[in-house]
């Protein structure tokens, strides 16, 4: 494991396609953390993660993406409540 201080505002890259960005967060129990990398490429919070794998889906799955893009709109929506809960 790879453990890196950061400063709101600063990026590590992982490869060449994936940026991780450190948001500014007024809480101090609270991370942000904000994530770019190409559209094919599955990225899912833990507990998502694991409800997936709970309703019967294999990592092979949840990473070709065929399960992920089910579930697209729901995450979308999990995050959006995640973002007005933490505000």
């Amino acid at each position: 494991m790879l453990i890196l201080t950061r400063r709101p505002g600063q990026t590590i890259h992982i490869g060449k396609d994936i940026q991780v960005i450190f948001l500014d967060n007024a809480k101090k129990n609270v991370v942000k953390v904000g994530v770019v990398a190409p559209q094919d490429v599955v990225v899912l919070r833990s507990e998502v993660r694991e409800r997936l794998l709970l309703k019967n889906s294999t990592d092979e799955e949840l990473f070709n993406g065929s399960k992920c893009k089910k579930q697209s709109r729901s995450n979308e929506q999990d995050h959006d409540n995640d973002i007005r809960n933490s505000g």
